[in-house]
């Protein structure tokens, strides 16, 4: 499912180099054909490592920042749209189970072998950074598949239902994917705007937070 690990150097994770693979962003590719690597490795994740309470942001936390990069990225109007959309967040926290998540599902992190296995990059110790998230819900890599590989958030959440045995919560899923989207948007600006000395990076970054603000707007209508 992932490089093998050759070991660790000045605190980074060193993978084995794959030379013949290619980076999934840079391949033609059916969504429907990452379905199930991809099931086999978030069910694995979910199955075998858990985390407990206190090891992620909390969805009060969350959801602060989702309307903080809102009101700042999309204005006032959309912000409105979000407060019309909180849910009950104690409520919902009562059904979070905790693992630690990849959170990092984009094309690039997935490689291409010839023979046209997924193997996943970096699969080890995104929950540990340095960001607001750390260990979420099944359900937040979930909401992570749906916006950057494009699949069907209903059909992956029925399938790790069925792997893992427990259930995830459709409304949990609808949070994560509008805190996922407002997540990613403040990242990428963030990014953007530090890349001055570098300008086509700062318009590849700036690209990329336009379209999770898109995705943010069509979520909050």
């Amino acid at each position: 499912m992932s490089p093998p690990v050759a070991g660790r150097r000045h605190g980074f994770l060193v993978e084995e180099f794959l030379p013949e693979a290619r980076g999934l962003d840079q391949c033609p590719h059916d969504p429907a054909a990452l379905l199930a690597p991809l099931l086999r490795y978030l069910g694995f994740r979910a199955r075998h490592f858990p985390a407990g309470p206190g090891t992620g942001a909390p969805l009060a936390l969350l959801w602060e920042m989702a309307r903080r990069n809102t009101a700042e990225a999309l204005g006032e109007a959309a912000t409105h749209a979000l407060r019309r959309r909180e849910p009950d967040l104690p409520c919902l926290e009562a059904t979070v189970r905790r693992i630690a998540t990849d959170n990092r599902l984009h094309p690039w992190e997935w490689l291409v072998l010839p023979d046209g296995r997924l193997l996943k990059s970096d699969a080890v110790d995104h929950h540990a950074g340095h960001d607001l998230l750390g260990c979420q819900d099944l359900a937040w890599d979930i909401a992570g598949a749906v916006v950057e590989l494009g699949l069907d958030a209903e059909t992956l959440r029925a399938a790790l239902e069925r792997d893992t045995g427990r259930p995830i919560s459709p409304d949990l899923l609808r949070l994560y994917g509008i805190c996922y989207l407002a997540f990613q948007m403040g990242a990428c600006s963030m990014a953007a705007a530090s890349c001055g000395a570098w300008p086509a990076e700062a318009s590849r970054l700036g690209a990329a937070a336009a379209r999770y603000a898109a995705g943010l707007r069509r979520l909050i209508g």
